[in-house]
Parts: structure tokens; sequence; C-alpha cells
């Protein structure tokens, strides 16, 4: 009850197991202790604990492009399987109407193992952090072999989030996700400027389905090309077996786009009588580079920008889009977070802030904010500064009142205010023109200003769980015909 942790025991009772159990337990600093009407007392805890064996050669290449690819156990099919029964759709991005893909890197140890997983190009709202966890918690590879040596190999795959129901990964979809997932935008070409379309052809051997030849029908220089043809060395034969079995040449179209996804109209190619054109791919850059150093320009989707953690991001240069201090205890922001002037997004949920300081205001550029689950009562006058913002999440704070510093922010299209104790709307709201998305459930909310009628750009609108009239509510649906109304 002193906040020592007291009696370690391990299981399987093994005297190395239990012993490193101490040790590493012994080390951790006093926690604190669990109270009964506020009075503390011991607590037990029972923590599972993963033990990996530590590789010898944990510390030689990790290759990329192998001759025979790590796979996992029971294929590609049986592992994204497992990964959609596992897999929890998080809920912030379901209220938000999130999905897409989340691109993983992970690596495949020489005994199987999955180890250093991260999301390398993310769409947020936890969806980044439900794909590595899944990934992380997988089933071991069959490792992969380089002139007949077991090696290390990076792999790098996508995770679909898509909220119309479950994706099934089959043939030429499965192809198609592999590939997608494996084709990276060179660095030269998003310095250069370089997007376009680039084509690729392979053939399959008659008796095997083994690719026999890959060759460039139309490249657009940068590396883009020799990209894709890294990619096509990572497919296994379970995936091209899945492929028409009628045809032996197929053609891979792969578009390059800074910003934004080139035109399907661009791409000319008329295919022979023995060629079956497979989906487009469509490889769009997160544009920072490009942004930077070409056009001179800032702004870049936010949806592409993987999180960092702030520590890590310390350690980088201050040009960091994206940082997550979520779920640490805090009671306040740290103070250089006004240092961070490129920050895009920034993730605050769990935490018990109970005021936002100046040094947040600052940050121009910041187009996402997300407080859940704090303790925060008010927002000071100078959030206002944040023009740029476009989501901000509130909810399960302390309001009692909807501030109208926050009809301030004029380019906001989505605010979360639930689970709050707001008691009213201010007239002040119809100057969210661009707002799309507005949850207001679970709060003391009793009545409806006209000018919340003004927002007919609304898509949804939660009012569910407040005392309203009938009235305000047949009234609403009269003037916001285009808007679902959930009360």
């Amino acid at each position: 009850n002193d906040g020592r942790i007291t009696t370690v025991n391990g299981s399987p009772d093994s005297v190395f197991v239990v012993q490193s159990l101490k040790d590493s337990f012994g080390k951790l600093k006093r926690w604190r202790p669990a109270l009964q009407n506020k009075v503390p007392l011991a607590q037990h805890f029972e923590l599972p604990i993963k033990w990996i064996k530590q590789l010898k050669d944990s510390t030689e290449e990790i290759f990329a492009i192998v001759e025979e690819p790590a796979q996992p156990k029971n294929g590609l099919v049986g592992f994204y399987t497992e990964i959609g029964d596992k897999m929890t759709y998080p809920e912030a991005a379901k209220r938000h109407g999130v999905s897409g893909e989340v691109i993983v890197e992970f690596t495949i140890e020489t005994n199987g193992s999955i180890t250093n997983v991260k999301a390398i190009e993310g769409i947020g709202y936890g969806c980044d952090k439900e794909a590595v966890r899944v990934i992380t918690n997988s089933s071991d590879w069959t490792p992969a072999k380089q002139g007949g040596k077991i090696v290390r190999q990076r792999m790098v795959l996508p995770i679909t989030f898509d909220l119309g129901g479950p994706v099934l990964f089959n043939g030429h979809h499965l192809f198609y996700t592999i590939i997608k997932g494996s084709i990276t935008y060179p660095a030269r070409a998003r310095r250069e400027g370089i997007e376009g379309w680039t084509i690729v052809r392979f053939s399959l051997r008659k008796d095997n389905r083994k690719i026999k030849t890959v060759e460039i029908v139309k490249d657009i220089g940068g590396e883009c090309a020799q990209s894709v043809i890294n990619a096509l060395k990572l497919v296994s034969r379970e995936i091209i077996n899945d492929l028409n079995p009628a045809r032996e040449i197929f053609i891979v179209p792969v578009s390059f786009g800074l910003d934004s996804a080139i035109s399907i109209k661009s791409l000319q190619y008329e295919p022979s009588s023995e060629e079956e054109v497979l989906d487009p791919i469509f490889v769009v850059s997160k544009g920072v580079e490009r942004d930077r150093r070409v056009t001179g320009a800032t702004s870049f989707s936010i949806q592409n920008t993987p999180f960092v953690s702030f520590e890590e991001a310390l350690t980088r240069d201050r040009e960091t889009y994206s940082i997550s201090i979520s779920d640490r205890n805090l009671k306040e922001i740290p103070s250089i977070i006004n240092q961070f002037s490129f920050l895009i997004t920034l993730q605050l949920e769990k935490n018990a802030l109970e005021k936002i300081p100046e040094e947040l205001t600052e940050l121009e550029k910041l187009q996402s904010l997300f407080l859940w689950s704090n303790k925060l009562t008010a927002l000071p006058e100078s959030f206002q500064n944040l023009k740029s913002l476009k989501i901000l999440g509130l909810a399960q704070n302390n309001f009692k009142e909807f501030s109208k510093v926050i009809t301030r922010l004029e380019n906001l299209t989505s605010l979360d205010l639930a689970n709050n104790k707001i008691d009213g709307i201010p007239t002040e709201i119809n100057k969210l023109k661009k707002l799309k998305f507005l949850f207001l459930q679970n709060n003391k909310i009793a009545s409806l200003p006209k000018a919340l009628h003004e927002l007919k750009g609304l898509k949804e609108i939660h009012l569910n769980g407040n005392p309203l009239k009938a009235e305000d509510i047949i009234e609403l649906k009269k003037m916001l015909t285009k808007t679902k109304i959930f009360f």
C-alpha cells in the first residue's frame, strides 16, 4: 500500500524466469497505490510477459529483396485473416468516418519472429497504432533465405481499415494490395518533382507460374520503375497462383503523384491480345520534400503522416509534422511544444490536462488537435490563433459551456464536444461555415439556436443524450434536410 513492488513470481516456474522478473521489476520506481474509499491498499496484478530469444545475428544486415522471401506460416491469405480477426476498429476513426490503408514496416528475424514494427504511412485516429498492435501480436513467419542462408528481412505491408465491412483478401485484390504496399515513391523522384505513369510488364513460366521476366514498358525516371520491379520481387508464388490462370503476361500500371493521385485519364496504353492489365496503382507522396524544396508550399495531406512520440521528436530536427503524447497522465503540456512550428497533428488524449498553455496556441500550421479524456474546463482567448485548425477533439472533458472562442476557428470541419456538461450552443456557431461533423452527445443541451440552421454543409450532427425539446428536433430536420441528425 506504499507503492513498492513486492512478491514477484513467474509462470512457468523457472528459477531463471523468476529471478529475471524480480531483477527487472526491482528497478522500477514506486507506483501510485490503489485507493479504496480514499484509503491506500495493496493490489495484485497479473501481467503477460513475452519472452523472445536473443538472436545472435540481430545486428546483421536486414535485406529488403532476397532470393526466398519470408512468408507467413499459414500463407498471406491466412495472415490477413488472422489480422482481420484480431483487429478492432478504433472508435475515433469510426466517429470521424475514417477509412484507408496503414502501411506498416517490420522485420522478420532469423527465427521467424516479428520485430521493429512501425507505421510508415498512416491515416491517424488510432488506426496506425491498431495496425502496429495486430502485426506485433501476429503469428511468426518462415524466415527469408539468401544464398541458402537464413537472413533477416524488412517487410512492408498494408493494413486496410474499411468502415463498409471486412475486406476480402483473395486473388487479384490480394496481389494488388501486396504490390501497392511495397511500392515506395523514390526520394530522387520526389526531390526532382517527377510524377506520371510508369508501366511494367511481367510474364509467368508455364510450368510453375513463377515470374519469368520483368521489363519496363514506360518509365518516367527518378527510379520509379525500379521501385515497381522491387515490389514485384516480393510477390509470393501463392499470390501469383491466384492471378488469371488463362494469362501468362500481365501489365502493372503505377502512377506516382506528388500531393494528389494522377488522373487515370492520362494512362494511355493499349494491351495486346496476350496481355492482361491489372488494376492501376496510385502512389501519392507525402509531399514534404517537394513542398519545401520545389514549390515552397507548406501544406500537405496529414493522412499519410506517421506519428512520432514527443521523445522521438526531440531527437529530430524541429520539422516534425505529427506528434502523439497520449495516455501519459500529463498535467501540463511541455512548454517547448511551440518549437515544432511545422506541426500539423497533435494527439494529447487520455491525460490529466487542466489548461491549454499559450505556447500551444502559437502552432499556426496545426490542423488536427485531439484532447479527449482530459480535465479541461475552458479554452484561452489565444486559442483563436489556431486559424488552420480543421479537426478539434474535446470530448470527455469538464466543459460547462460551448466556448465562443471555438466559433472563431472558421476552418473547422469536425468538432467533438461529446460527453461534457455543456448546457447550450452559442448563436455564433453560424460562423463555422465549413463544419461537416458536430458531436454534442451526452451533454445538458435543452434547446437549439436558430443559428444552427445556417450550417447547410453539415453532414452529421450528434445530439443524443441531451434533454432537447421535440419541436427543436423537428425544426432542425426541416432546415437541415441533407444532414444526418442523431438524437
